[in-house]
């Protein structure tokens, strides 16, 4: 999969306010801030207001802090142009160990929700720049040992050491290509008279999108208190790909499915549908999605391949 390099998503936005430190001492790093297998951290500038533990970068010069508080809640604060806080929450997934005592965390984001759509260029693998438009730093701190130190009140997120993504998850070429950039797009979830329709676009960076769609009859977002539809749009995994947050129920097996290619969009389909799928054609229906809280999604950027993990 993705090997010694890993794209700090959230990180790719800081330009102008990180530092990055090695072993060896304070260096200055790369505005990409793009890490490779060599152990480094970036440490930011924080403060802690009523309780929460704030962040604070910017993004193209506009204003950008991360909230994060103990009670398992993880909100980013955007100021649009009319200075105006657009604040969107998401979830923190496993144990909300978060102090400000300047002890190693290790939480895991498992999504932010963002109303507005906001231009995002980061550093994916080897210097190849990827137009995101959408969410911030998807899962960023995932398998990232964090320290928050008092005085004064800096952030300093470290990598790990090894790869966290085993060699041997289950993988299918994407058909895209030679030297074809892969960025996740939108998951959009609506409701209304209409059955749920759950959409997963990731654009190939040239005139073919993977849709994936939800055949079933209910696409519930677990929020924490009760299950219900709710409305996403511009939900980005930018580190390194994995969109394995959404619980949408149902089961779909890996080996049902073929990734095929067309002029407008490459879709999921199953064997059992896919009469016609011998010919090389696709076949009108499209199922997905509904294997989203069973399984995981990696998208290896380097080669090309989507993996689909138990």
């Amino acid at each position: 999969m993705i090997h010694n390099v890993l794209v700090f998503g959230a990180a790719a936005l800081l330009t102008g306010c990180a530092t990055v430190a090695d072993d060896k001492g304070d260096d200055p790093y790369p505005p990409e801030l793009r890490w490779t297998g060599e152990a480094r951290a970036i440490s930011l500038p924080c403060s802690i207001r009523h309780g929460a533990l704030m962040i604070e970068a910017s993004l193209d010069g506009t204003p950008l802090s991360l909230m994060l508080d103990t009670g398992a809640n993880a909100t980013f604060l955007y100021e649009n142009e009319r200075t105006r806080p657009i604040r969107n929450t998401g979830v923190l997934d496993g144990r909300p160990e978060l102090a400000f005592d300047g002890f190693a965390i290790r939480p895991r984001f498992v999504g932010f929700f963002f109303e507005e759509q906001i231009f995002v260029k980061m550093s994916v693998a080897a210097a190849m720049d990827v137009p995101i438009d959408g969410v911030i730093g998807y899962d960023f701190f995932e398998h990232l040992a964090v320290t928050i130190a008092p005085d004064p009140c800096t952030v300093t997120v470290r990598p790990p050491r090894r790869n966290p993504y085993r060699d041997e998850d289950y993988a299918l070429p994407l058909v895209l290509g030679s030297n074809v950039p892969v960025t996740l797009g939108d998951i959009e979830v609506t409701t209304g008279a209409e059955p749920v329709r759950t959409l997963l676009l990731i654009d190939t960076g040239y005139s073919g999108t993977l849709e994936l769609v939800s055949s079933s009859a209910f696409a519930a977002i677990e929020t924490g208190k009760e299950e219900k539809f709710v409305t996403i749009k511009g939900i980005h995994s930018a580190w390194p790909g994995r969109i394995a947050s959404l619980k949408l129920g149902g089961k779909f097996r890996v080996e049902d499915v073929h990734v095929m290619l067309t002029d407008e969009h490459a879709v999921f389909v199953p064997n059992a549908e896919n009469t016609e799928a011998e010919t090389g054609t696709v076949p009108n229906g499209i199922l997905g999605l509904d294997f989203l809280g069973r399984y995981e999604f990696t998208v290896d950027y380097t080669n090309k391949r989507l993996a689909i993990g138990d």
